[in-house]
């Protein structure tokens, strides 16, 4: 998947006075960033001023959604940092469950190496 096809995807997740209603981004280093605006469901590539910051490189982002890497080891190894309002990422939950379903064409599903952890404290608050 490539970060324009997340984009759409994530776009397609996210409305306007839907469950997350806060601004979170997702800095993938070099192959750019995701930005959800989700008071105004809006999602883009821009650089733009969020509540919580989610840092991890899209190779391990990529890892992490295919269950080739644990959350909670790429957590404690500094692989994904969250940078601002930890509450704020843990309220992805909703949002990351409509997201997560797009990744149906993948080798197998990415939630059950998701569910656990720390990765699973930060999107799903549990």
């Amino acid at each position: 998947m490539t970060l324009e096809e997340l984009t759409a995807k994530a776009s397609s997740a996210v409305s306007a006075g839907g469950d997350f209603s806060k601004k979170v981004k997702f800095d993938f280093g070099d192959v750019g960033k995701l930005f959800i605006d989700g008071a105004a469901g809006n999602v883009d590539n821009s650089d733009s001023e969020a509540d919580a910051t989610v840092k991890v490189d899209w190779e391990d982002f990529q890892k992490l959604a295919a269950g080739q890497m644990d959350p909670t080891m790429a957590f404690m190894q500094g692989k994904l940092k969250v940078l601002g309002d930890m509450s704020v990422a843990m309220q992805l939950q909703g949002l990351m469950s409509k997201i997560s379903k797009d990744f149906a064409n993948m080798n197998k599903d990415p939630l059950p190496h998701l569910r656990g952890g720390v990765f699973c404290k930060v999107f799903y608050g549990r």
